[in-house]
């Protein structure tokens, strides 16, 4: 039988009977229809008491990416002597606005050198405007996919802007329109720092030494992709190898997504498991284990335990370590 319950109850319920094992969210299957954002933070509630401590991969989380902690994104100019800025800024401006950034692979967040800041954030918006012009009226800009998800947005703007945050390009938001919106100065006391933001936001992050940077991508949910730029291949190597994330980009954003040879997916709280090819065959499929018997010599030590069974298992024991 099914039972109507209120979010808050939800909420309570829920987070209480997850406390130990994911195994009680199918035992509260009877709670009726909530909508999906809601039941995916529910899900959260449960997920952040065992991904931490998973290697194990074995399930994609591919419904809906509209809250944090499953698919954040993460973008890193490598130092400034070896990025490219205007290909960097091209790569980012493609994986970020396609589709009004309704993307769970479009970049959260771009961490930049300091000194090359203002000459990157001139190059992006330059590309910017000659791509979709200015404000939020372009033909080429997708538009947000519902009221709600808009109000959501222009909410995590409102509450930057009043913890401090600048705002460098302003995206006009108006219902479901909403430009591409450059923003700055982000402290971890606001939402837009920890929630995937899904939709055409890009807060800028600078750092000043590249371990800095790799410092603030660490400190956060482990991202479902990371974009590194950087022509330095061992420089490239070496954030790779001090970072944890779905999948890798270099030199470019989204496509890896697109490529059906390299598994697709998320690390921890990202997701866990991955499609696209030998690994989606692997990870959607049960490998069934089949044993038969044919000249099996463990009936003879199965009781009663005489003392030639005991000497066969004694036998055995030394055989078998």
């Amino acid at each position: 039988m099914r039972t109507r319950v209120s979010e808050i109850q939800f909420y309570q319920i829920f987070s209480r009977r997850c406390q130990n094992s994911v195994q009680q969210i199918l035992s509260f299957s009877q709670v009726s229809i909530l909508p999906i954002d809601i039941l995916l933070k529910l899900l959260t509630i449960c997920f952040r008491q065992f991904t931490d401590v998973l290697d194990d991969e074995a399930i994609v989380f591919g419904i809906d990416n509209q809250f944090s902690e499953f698919t954040k994104v993460d973008c890193l100019t490598g130092s400034p002597t070896h990025a490219d800025l205007l290909a960097t800024a091209k790569w980012i401006n493609v994986g970020k606005f396609s589709n009004a950034g309704q993307t769970c692979i479009a970049p959260d967040h771009v961490f930049v050198h300091r000194s090359v800041k203002v000459d990157f954030v001139a190059a992006l918006r330059d590309l910017i405007a000659r791509t979709y012009g200015d404000g939020n009226s372009s033909p080429h800009l997708a538009r947000l996919v519902n009221d709600k998800h808009a109000t959501r947005l222009s909410g995590l703007l409102q509450d930057a802007a009043s913890k401090g945050a600048h705002v460098i390009l302003d995206g006009t938001p108006q219902g479901r329109n909403m430009g591409p919106t450059l923003i700055e100065a982000i402290t971890p006391d606001m939402e837009i720092d920890h929630e995937e933001i899904f939709g055409p936001i890009l807060p800028i992050i600078t750092y000043d030494d590249i371990d800095e940077g790799i410092q603030q991508i660490n400190a956060r949910p482990k991202p479902l992709a990371l974009y590194i730029f950087d022509k330095n291949r061992a420089q490239t190597d070496d954030i790779i190898a001090a970072t944890s994330s779905g999948g890798v980009g270099v030199n470019l954003t989204s496509a890896q997504g697109a490529h059906h040879g390299i598994p697709f997916g998320g690390v921890n709280g990202s997701g866990i498991g991955a499609s696209h090819g030998l690994a989606g065959f692997r990870a959607f499929s049960h490998e069934r284990a089949i044993l038969t018997n044919h000249f099996s010599w463990l009936p003879l030590i199965f009781p009663p335990y005489t003392g030639r069974v005991k000497r066969l298992i004694g036998i055995a024991k030394r055989f078998l370590g």
